[in-house]
């Protein structure tokens, strides 16, 4: 799914790529880093939850983001 997503980009001019890893999932920035993304920066990644009761709850998330190049694996 990745790499088709590279490939629509690749398609639409885009010369590099980047995700977002959550930095509490090493196995997902690990998978990332073999795909050829490296870590460029980070950034925060709040969002609200709301519950079955009704409640909001904030979550924060720090991610890596993580760059790719287009063009090579």
């Amino acid at each position: 799914m990745i790499r088709a997503g590279e490939r629509l980009a690749a398609t639409r001019g885009a010369h590099t790529v980047e995700i977002a890893s959550y930095k509490d999932s090493p196995r997902a920035t690990a998978l990332y880093e073999r795909l050829g993304y490296r870590i460029v920066g980070e950034e925060p990644d709040d969002w609200e939850e709301t519950k079955p009761d009704g409640t909001v709850v904030l979550h924060d998330d720090p991610c890596w983001v993580m760059r790719r190049p287009l063009g090579g694996s």
